[in-house]
């Protein structure tokens, strides 16, 4: 509200309120005119309403809406929105930064790749560079762990001697060192049952799926279940004890301790490791779009998880590897 005094010879004094749109030219008549329920209601709502500044909501990924349910629409598409929470753990890798991103809040993991003007034209070339350099180092880094753990393997003793032939007999009905040692007598060794297994990219989907413990699971029950029942190299006797007998060097041996088995888990990982950087290899164009870019990172943090020296993993693919390949005592 506002008064004009006026000193004019030519006009009169002129009162005016804004906030009404009143103008008068005695006092009086203004004085009046604020006493009027109209004034101070008009005065009083002026009061208690504040500027209003416009609202809008925004995204994680830096677009804006007006309103609300145009936030609500674009989420649910939203690549930045639905990929979880992460933890990042940058490389710096010619001077480009490399985001290895790993889920924290969702069983699903998801792997993403940030990289500046990842799909510019002319970054393209340079990206698929880096990452090829980037696949050979981590190439190497496995046969230095595949050395540390033939190196730890060779350094574990062996407890007494795990051929024991006085407790052959099963039941009145089966003797496991005639089954083992006539019947099964051509089974294959283990390493060369290691070596004939093919990994496939449906296997590495799997274990993109489902872990890379199954995976390691259902590679080996494939390849045993592909030989005749003598010509396996691997036999369970007692799945309570998970006790399994393992053809190596031309000889059969109680597997104490787990010790084989655990050898050949850790040496069907690095096969489905090497599979998977041939892969990538032989289908480059894995890294021309984001999409592909995620399906290709999150398959390699399964495949790459560690499970060396991890005896949850290792246990539980004992016993669903022992449950499968179980000896029938009627054969």
């Amino acid at each position: 509200m506002e008064m004009d005094n006026q000193k004019n010879s030519s006009k009169p004094p002129l009162f005016v309120c804004k906030s009404c749109d009143f103008k008068c030219c005695k006092q009086n008549d203004f004085k009046r005119h604020t006493e009027t329920n109209k004034h101070k209601r008009v005065t009083e709502s002026n009061k208690k309403t504040p500027n209003k500044v416009e609202q809008t909501f925004s995204c994680i990924c830096g677009n804006i809406y007006k309103y609300r349910p145009g936030l609500a629409k674009h989420k649910r598409t939203c690549v930045k929105v639905n990929a979880p929470e992460v933890s990042s753990m940058s490389i710096k890798y010619d001077n480009k930064n490399v985001l290895y991103e790993e889920n924290k809040d969702k069983e699903k993991e998801t792997y993403t790749l940030i990289e500046d003007n990842i799909c510019s034209d002319n970054n393209i070339v340079n990206t698929k560079n880096m990452f090829m350099e980037l696949i050979n180092d981590n190439k190497e880094m496995m046969k230095i762990i595949k050395g540390q753990q033939e190196q730890i393997n060779s350094i574990i003793p062996k407890i007494g001697n795990i051929t024991n032939n006085n407790n052959t007999t099963m039941n009145n009905n089966f003797n496991l060192n005639v089954f083992l040692n006539e019947q099964c007598k051509d089974a294959l060794n283990i390493s060369d049952f290691i070596d004939s297994l093919k990994i496939t990219l449906e296997d590495l989907l799997f274990s993109k799926t489902n872990g890379i413990s199954r995976g390691i699971t259902d590679v080996l029950i494939k390849g045993l279940k592909e030989l005749d029942i003598y010509k396996r190299p691997i036999h369970c006797t007692d799945i309570k004890r998970d006790i399994m007998y393992i053809k190596d060097e031309d000889k059969w041996h109680k597997d104490e301790n787990h010790d084989m088995m655990k050898n050949t888990i850790v040496k069907i990982a690095d096969k489905e490791r090497t599979a998977l950087q041939q892969w990538a290899i032989d289908n480059p164009d894995w890294i021309e779009t984001e999409r592909k870019q995620i399906e290709y990172l999150t398959m390699m943090r399964s495949v790459c998880e560690p499970i060396e020296n991890y005896n949850n993993y290792e246990r539980k693919i004992i016993k669903n590897l022992g449950k499968e390949i179980l000896i029938d005592k009627k054969i």
